[in-house]
C-alpha cells in the first residue's frame, strides 16, 4: 500500500464514529444529528429486521438510498471506503422504517465540513 493511501487510511481514522441502530418505530427514527455546516458521510451500514420491514435511509425528509425489502430476520451489509451516501450539511441521518418491527445494527460515519 502506498504512504499517501496510508496516511489516508490513518487521517480517516481519526474522524470516524459509530452509531447504534436500536429501534422498533415505524416511519423516520434519526440515527446521526447533523450538525450545522458538516455533512454526514456514511461509510459502513449493518442491519437486521426482527420482522418483515421495507428500510429507506434519508438526508432529512431526501431519500439518499431507496427502499431494501427485507424478509423477517433478514438484513445487509454495505461498505466502501469511500463513502455509501451522505446526509446534506446540517441534516440528520434518518433510517426510514416501513412498520414497528425491532430493527438493530451499527453505521460508521464521519462528520466533515460541507
Amino acid at each position: 500500500m502506498s504512504d499517501k493511501a496510508l496516511e489516508y487510511f490513518d487521517r480517516l481514522a481519526t474522524v470516524l464514529d459509530f452509531a447504534k441502530i436500536d429501534t422498533a418505530s415505524s416511519g423516520d427514527n434519526t440515527i446521526v444529528t447533523g450538525t450545522s455546516g458538516n455533512k454526514i458521510i456514511v461509510y459502513s451500514i449493518v442491519v437486521i429486521v426482527g420482522g418483515a420491514n421495507n428500510i429507506v435511509w434519508k438526508s432529512g425528509s431526501t431519500t439518499i438510498i431507496g427502499a431494501c425489502n427485507l424478509a423477517a430476520n433478514g438484513g445487509y451489509h454495505f461498505e466502501s471506503m469511500l463513502g455509501i451516501c451522505e446526509a446534506a450539511s446540517g441534516e440528520n441521518l434518518v433510517i426510514n422504517l416501513s412498520s414497528a418491527e425491532q430493527t438493530g445494527g451499527t453505521v460508521t460515519f464521519a462528520q466533515i465540513p460541507a
